[in-house]
Order: C-alpha cells, then structure tokens, then sequence
C-alpha cells in the first residue's frame, strides 16, 4: 500500500481518488492515462500550481503529488522570485525532507523509496533548469477543463477559438501551395495537427489568426494516430486551446463545430451533428476510434483543426472525408491525451506508413 509508481502515485493515493470517484479499489499498475492525468489534474487545482510562473509551476505539481498539498505549501514558502531559482530551492527541500523522513530502523524498503525519491528529485531538477522562465501564467487549468460549461452561442465559440486555430502552409513539389489547419498548444508556439499534413514538410510555415506567420519544425509525430507536433520560433505569448477532458459528456446527435480553412476560406467555422462517437476509422492497417460526422461538414483544408463542442471546449482533431460516404472522421481528445504524454521523452518518431487508397485533406 505504500509503494508508489514512475508517476509519484502512491497505492493509497490511488485508492483514495477512485473510492472518491464510486470506483472499487485495484492495484497501482493497472492504472491508467486518464486516471494519472485526473489525479495531475486535481493536485495541480489543489495546490494552486496555476499561479506559478514556469518552470515553478512544474515543481509545484510534481511536489504535490509526490509529497501531498499541505507538504507542497511547506516546499514553496519563502522562495527566491526569478522561478527557475525558486523551482531549484524546491528540489532541494525536498531532497532535505526525503532524508529527515527515513528514521529507523533502516528497512531496505525505506532505502528504496528514498533512493526512487532521490531519482526524482534530480530528474526535476533537470527539468526545470532546462525549461524556460515564462512571463505568463502556466496554461494547464485552461487547456485541461474538468468541470462541464455552459452552452456558448455559434458567435461566441467562433470567438473563443478562432484564436487558437492556425492556418499549416505547405507547397508542393509543383510549388502550389496548400493550406491545412492545426491548434496552439503552448504559449511559446507549439501546434498540434495532422500527420500527414507535414509528412512531406518538416518546416512548414504557420499563420496565426492575427496575421502573423511563423516559420516551424515539426518536433514529433505519430503516423499511426495521425498526430503530430510543430513548434513555432521566436514566438510567445500565444493563447492556448481549451480542451474536454473527455468525450464521455459527448453524444449522437449533439451539434459540433469545426475551423479551418477549406477550399481555401480562411478561418471558416462550419456546424453539424455528431453520427457516431466509436467509429473504427482505418489509417493504413491500424483500426482507430473516431468520432464520425456527416457528409459536407469537413472539407480539404480542415485537416488537423479542431472539433468543437457546444461549451466551446475542443474535444477532437479533424482528421479525414471517408472515401466512400463522404463522412467526416476525427480524432477524440482521449488519443490526443495519449499522444501528448508521451512528447516529454525523446522525440517520437516512427518511420512513415506507405501510402494506401485514402482520402486526406
């Protein structure tokens, strides 16, 4: 019961959320993605990690997991201002109270868990030297919604995410130019979109919806979800794309919206209903789930913008026009999640997939 896994989940923590979630008790490895993000989700609300400049904010959720929220307070009282210095100060209280903690008798059990905790603390303190000092307020409370909103007006979620939606430039090798779409992620530039929309572009050229344009690099990618990470330079400030948590609160017939720029229209928002939320949708010979929409709805040019719900949250990535209806399929923010977990690591890159009978944006 007291041990704890790579993500600094204890089995008691564990245990906890899921009886306060009306779910019976099971072992800490069969944890899942949406659950460790649920429990990230709740310490970095709990602990108030949102007021913190990064790489301070990182600190503070890695703390409040690992050590709990009133220890986490504790860590952050009394902190030098610039946030790389503070975030530092951190790591090193909390390697003082790993030690002061271990009181025997000196069980080799106690010595693995600090020695595990010991790991941590040094790989965070590697994190946060490498990360850079943000100006503005970390984006994960607003890019993580977990509570329901009301429904928005079509105006009004044209508003809301407008902004965050890109135009992806790309030439040919005839030189015509073509434009998909894509959804800012961070504030220092860093865009999610389509796979195949870059798969012959690592450097496409990115306009914002304030007419500015940013040269890329696309810095991951998965051709089998279809996903893949541009990162802008020289760029800060950006607005961030508020996300579902998930689709569970998503049903058949509920209007959705899409934006993008089809045929050529830039920034055009369209509306439908959803038909089908577990759709299998094929990529090359991988089955994927996907959210269906009906003929018409998405057009070349939405290809990796956003699927937009009636609260004006983002719950999938439009992906592709079924071939032989039509239909409209998109990505659900559940892979998305998946995807986004594990850019922390090293690059993700997966040799392409040839190229079989279907219909891209």
């Amino acid at each position: 019961m007291g041990g704890f896994n790579s993500y600094g989940i204890t089995q008691l923590e564990y245990d906890r959320w899921r009886q306060l979630n009306g779910k019976p008790i099971r072992d800490l490895v069969e944890i899942e993605n949406q659950e460790v993000r649920a429990i990230y989700q709740m310490h970095w609300q709990d602990g108030d990690c949102g007021r913190h400049l990064s790489p301070l904010d990182v600190a503070c959720l890695d703390s409040a997991v690992s050590f709990g929220v009133p220890q986490t307070k504790q860590l952050l009282a009394n902190l030098p201002t610039d946030p790389t210095e503070a975030a530092l100060e951190v790591v090193s209280r909390r390697e003082l109270l790993r030690r002061s903690q271990l009181r025997p008798p000196l069980t080799p059990g106690k010595q693995l868990a600090l020695r595990d905790g010991l790991r941590r603390d040094r790989i965070l303190a590697d994190l946060v030297a490498d990360l850079p000092t943000q100006v503005i307020p970390s984006p994960m409370p607003e890019a993580v919604s977990p509570l329901p909103t009301a429904a928005l007006s079509a105006e009004q979620i044209y508003s809301k995410i407008k902004p965050v939606t890109v135009e992806v430039w790309n030439s040919s090798h005839q030189g015509i130019a073509s434009t998909a779409a894509g959804i800012i992620l961070s504030p220092d530039g860093l865009i999610l979109t389509n796979h195949h929309v870059v798969e012959r572009n690592p450097s496409p050229s990115v306009k914002l919806a304030d007419g500015r344009q940013f040269r890329g690099t696309v810095t991951s990618f998965d051709p089998e979800l279809d996903l893949a990470l541009i990162q802008l330079k020289r760029v800060n400030g950006l607005p961030i794309t508020p996300f579902a948590t998930s689709t569970a609160q998503v049903k058949v017939g509920d209007r959705v919206y899409a934006i993008g720029s089809p045929r050529g229209e830039s920034w055009k928002m369209s509306s439908s209903q959803v038909i089908e939320l577990n759709s299998t949708c094929a990529n090359g010979t991988s089955p994927l789930r996907c959210i269906r929409t009906p003929d018409g709805f998405l057009q070349p040019g939405n290809s990796g913008g956003p699927l937009i719900d009636g609260s004006g949250q983002v719950i999938g990535v439009n992906r592709a026009v079924q071939q032989s209806t039509g239909e409209g399929v998109s990505i659900p923010i559940e892979t998305i999640q998946d995807f986004l977990a594990k850019r922390m690591g090293p690059p993700h890159l997966i040799d392409p997939l040839p190229r079989r009978s279907r219909r891209w944006f």
